[in-house]
């Protein structure tokens, strides 16, 4: 399978900084034009995940999002460079829908990982309530590595419930197949969020139990302030399959939970600043942050759009 690692700095310092029309391409597609004026062009075409180092910016992994003629996304796909180690190679998620539904009933997510060696795929069902609020999600994941006996299976589900100004979810993570000896034991979660007058979940606290769903400790919590602006995700017809609980693996393209756009995160005691760029319509452009890995670094997103 091919892999990309290519370099954006030359073009990002074109598109970050100009005020007209943008281009940017990639080897394995067509080049893409933002036009924000053209109507519809707030529905999501390719997001692209870069970080910046010392005066260099690379694309660490590009999102590629497909649509039928209902305007449903149908499919979410990524790519990652080669220069992570260990790197992951490509993944998809595909969107199951019954006739005209507009929200899916079944997704299936896979990616490979090591050259193809690592297999990893998640089936999950969707369960909404007559508001069309999601109510429960059960996932099974499979991991496998051809190169050896490893494997592994796992069950995921989670209930929510609404009530004025909140949601609470109780979660577990039960083991089907685990190898020996038990890497990740049963587990069971709690959690409650504080919703907004704009349905945005600003605080989260999550309790974790180990032993059997007998007592709960404390884990974590998240305080998330937003702008004004909308967001991209929320336009989508998946939104609403997507979890209303703050994760605390923020994988932008999955874990979107609010109707408006970061501009903080805090947990664990530190708290990550977003500076956002937008488009004339009100959609984001980009979103960039220190990284954690050294705060003269930046991580963020580049969000390009489409046209139906």
């Amino acid at each position: 399978m091919k892999k990309l690692n290519w370099v954006l700095f030359a073009v990002l310092a074109i598109l970050l900084t100009a005020s007209c029309q943008k281009e940017l391409s990639n080897e394995s597609g067509p080049t893409i034009i933002l036009t924000p004026s053209t109507l519809d062009s707030n529905y999501l075409d390719t997001v692209y995940e870069f970080e910046t180092q010392v005066g260099v910016t690379d694309t660490i992994v590009f999102y590629t999002y497909k649509y039928d003629a209902q305007k449903r996304v149908v499919s979410i796909n990524w790519q990652w460079g080669d220069f992570l180690l260990p790197y992951q190679d490509s993944g998809s998620i595909k969107y199951l829908y019954i006739g005209s539904d507009s929200l899916p009933y079944e997704s299936y997510m896979t990616a490979t990982y090591d050259g193809m060696i690592d297999f990893d795929t998640t089936t999950t069902f969707y369960y909404y309530d007559n508001a069309a609020r999601l109510i429960k999600d059960s996932a099974i994941n499979r991991e496998r590595n051809t190169g050896s006996s490893f494997y592994r299976v796992r069950r995921y589900v989670n209930l929510y419930n609404y009530s004025a100004g909140k949601i609470t979810r109780q979660a577990s993570d039960l083991p089907i197949i685990e190898p020996s000896p038990i890497g990740y034991p049963p587990t069971y979660m709690l959690d409650t969020a504080i919703i907004d007058a704009n349905q945005n979940p600003v605080t989260t606290v999550n309790y974790v139990s180990y032993n059997n769903n007998t007592s709960f400790v404390k884990d974590h919590d998240i305080i998330i302030g937003y702008d004004n602006k909308p967001s991209p995700y929320y336009k989508l017809n998946i939104f609403n399959s997507s979890s209303p609980i703050p994760a605390l693996d923020q994988t932008f393209f999955l874990n979107y939970t609010g109707r408006n756009n970061y501009v903080t995160y805090a947990t664990g005691g530190s708290t990550v600043n977003y500076t956002n760029i937008y488009f004339s319509n009100g959609y984001i452009k980009k979103t960039s942050y220190p990284s954690d890995i050294n705060p003269t670094f930046t991580d963020g997103y580049i969000y390009t759009y489409k046209a139906f």
